[in-house]
């Protein structure tokens, strides 16, 4: 694992920059990339939605999907340029488009949980469950009503300009 975070690490500005570059550009159109060094694959998927510049990333057949799809969740998109409708195509063209078995490991969950499979989230996850239509599910997404995060002032705007040098 530890050669998966240097890698990532290293990459890091570069991801950011055309990430960021895409999601301020949407003409641009970066969607997947894949990363190789002689151990290891890192595949990078924009999965845009919870904000326009999330990425995905596929290593050893598991997803590392950030804040996209959550466990029985998805990221909010009331906020950073978030879009309900793009979540939608992001989490069910893309993500879904892996097999039913594959591991989902989220950004985070405040349940205590730390996986999921993608068969599973498919059958039970409220907001997506069953191929759930995109009006019902933007109808949830745009009525979460939650709090804003704290610091949410200071973080977009340092989270908008990231690898902008």
């Amino acid at each position: 694992m530890s050669l998966i975070l240097v890698f990532l690490f290293e990459k890091f500005e570069v991801f950011c920059s055309e990430w960021i570059k895409a999601a301020l550009n949407p003409g641009i159109g970066i969607v997947y990339k894949v990363y190789r060094n002689s151990e290891q694959t890192i595949e990078v998927m924009h999965t845009p939605g919870h904000t326009s510049g999330d990425v995905t990333y596929v290593i050893d057949g598991a997803l590392f999907t950030g804040d996209a799809l959550l466990i029985s969740a998805c990221g909010r998109t009331d906020f950073q340029q978030g879009n309900s409708n793009t979540l939608y195509h992001s989490i069910m063209d893309k993500i879904f488009s892996y097999p039913d078995d594959t591991i989902v490991y989220p950004g985070h969950d405040y349940e205590g949980f730390t996986q999921s499979t993608i068969g599973e989230e498919k059958a039970n996850n409220p907001r997506l469950a069953n191929s759930k239509p995109k009006a019902e599910f933007t109808e949830i997404m745009d009525n979460l009503n939650l709090p804003a995060p704290k610091r949410i002032h200071v973080a977009v705007p340092g989270n908008l300009v990231c690898g902008m040098s």
